[in-house]
């Protein structure tokens, strides 16, 4: 059995695998593969809109299971709760100190660690906080470049700048 701290070290080892992210489906959905160096690996589930639906979590040998529909499972048919499931008690501890930026991995971290501590998992996707007006789409060009836009910005207003002073001087 792998201790805590190898746990640990397997998800924050994790990496989404872009080559293996598959193009949306006839529904819209797609799949995405995270693999860590360390023993760890996510499959997510996610919709047109980007709401994860599935997600299995494989730490080594153990394996945990969460959807939208029914949480945590042991099986298809079988739900299960935090109290006696090694593998949920451990994943928590895995996870319990990812503090990384990747949203399927926070949400499943969220869900996760709800589940063992008996808590409602905190809302993560636009359609599960009520009241917040849905993104406009994509962001713009300026949104995204913004650092790259301002040394534009500058370097043309120093170019003018030598260009007004060169003339001033003749």
């Amino acid at each position: 059995m792998r201790t805590p701290q190898e746990l640990r070290q397997a998800v924050d080892s994790m990496f989404r695998i872009r080559a293996v992210e598959s193009p949306p489906d006839a529904s819209g959905s797609r799949r995405i593969w995270h693999r860590g160096t360390g023993g760890a690996e996510l499959f997510t589930v996610v919709d047109a809109q980007g709401l994860v639906l599935r997600q299995e979590l494989t730490l080594f040998e153990e394996l945990v299971r969460w959807d939208r529909e029914h949480g945590f499972q042991r099986s298809e048919a079988q739900p299960v709760r935090a109290e006696g499931v090694a593998s949920l008690g451990r994943a928590a501890g895995a996870l319990e100190t990812y503090g990384g930026a990747d949203r399927f991995l926070r949400h499943l971290k969220d869900r996760v660690v709800a589940e063992v501590r008996g808590a409602p998992a905190p809302p993560r996707s636009r359609r599960e906080r009520p009241g917040r007006p849905p993104r406009s789409g994509a962001r713009s060009w300026l949104q995204q470049r913004w650092p790259l836009a301002l040394v534009g910005l500058a370097a043309a207003l120093a170019g003018s700048t030598l260009a007004w002073w060169l003339v001033g001087r003749r």
